[in-house]
């Protein structure tokens, strides 16, 4: 009997102290009390591609913050934005549309990590393009004629482009046979380049990309002002030493960085060349273009239960 007791207080004892040890590993290994963290995206391009590049990147920041991040692709910008408030996504990359309206929207629930930066530059333009061969030449000629976006919260394929058209005062549902929202800027320029459509709007990187590698098949008809890149941003609810370690992981990122295998981090299909700190002001014109576009959809709506 005094042996039975014996060994039941033993177990208890090794149970109490092995909870306790793992609860001291499960606070060390998840640090900051995370054990991973979810990073957002939406599909800009082939997701497989976009899981494939994102790699590096995913795995040198796990490295640096030693907190391991899970690639979480939204089907949407809205999706990801809802996400990001309601804290199942920890870090993400919003368009400058996106970006622009957390800050009018729920500017509590995010912080600004970095800019994108592409071919060393953090700007980028959209373009309104068809085929070379098209006999449209300006914007006049569009008429009557069909067109491929992105999606409706795509800036640069998009709310540039629509707001191009808004500005000279036409009303693109008007002035269009057909509108296609197709989900991404590999979507467009391919719905271009095999006739399903006659026009299509995207960034300016996508366009010279298939320029080079198909011959230059395409003509620019208009383009926008520049605009920046896609900011970083995490969840408001990180720690702020854990949002600050974060920072400094992406800004650390240049063309000499590698993994600990050695492994380059930058390269493959996309030309990301790091991260920049930059001031809010230069998201201040697509703020505008937000709310141009905004008051037209809102008035299309209107119009359509009037009806």
């Amino acid at each position: 009997m005094q042996r039975f007791i014996f060994l039941a207080i033993c177990f208890l004892l090794i149970n109490i102290l092995t909870a306790y040890a793992g609860d001291k590993i499960t606070k060390n290994d998840s640090n900051y009390g995370y054990k991973r963290l979810n990073l957002g995206e939406v599909p800009w391009d082939d997701p497989k591609k976009i899981a494939k590049w994102y790699k590096p990147i995913i795995t040198y920041i796990s490295e640096y913050i030693e907190i391991e991040i899970v690639l979480n692709i939204s089907p949407d910008y809205r999706t990801l934005e809802q996400d990001l408030a309601n804290n199942n996504i920890h870090i993400a990359s919003l368009n400058s549309g996106t970006y622009a309206e957390t800050l009018q929207t729920m500017p509590d629930k995010i912080n600004y990590l970095c800019t994108v930066e592409w071919d060393g530059t953090c700007f980028k333009k959209s373009f309104i393009f068809t085929k070379k061969e098209s006999h449209i030449s300006n914007i006049k000629d569009m008429q009557a004629k069909t067109i491929g976006f992105t999606d409706k919260a795509s800036s640069s394929g998009y709310k540039y482009p629509i707001y191009i058209f808004l500005e000279k005062g036409i009303d693109p549902s008007a002035y269009f046979s057909k509108i296609f929202f197709l989900g991404d800027h590999n979507k467009v320029v391919n719905a271009v380049f095999n006739g399903f459509v006659d026009i299509g709007a995207t960034y300016d990187i996508k366009y010279k990309a298939f320029q080079s590698k198909n011959n230059s098949p395409f003509k620019i008809i208009s383009e926008s002002p520049e605009e920046p890149f896609a900011a970083m941003v995490t969840s408001s609810s990180l720690p702020e030493e854990l949002f600050l370690k974060i920072k400094d992981a992406f800004l650390s990122v240049n063309a000499k960085s590698t993994l600990k295998d050695g492994t380059l981090v930058l390269g493959g299909d996309y030309p990301l060349s790091g991260f920049q700190i930059k001031d809010n002001s230069i998201y201040k014109r697509i703020i505008d273009i937000n709310q141009t576009v905004f008051e037209y959809e809102k008035k299309k709506q209107t119009s359509k239960i009037d009806k």
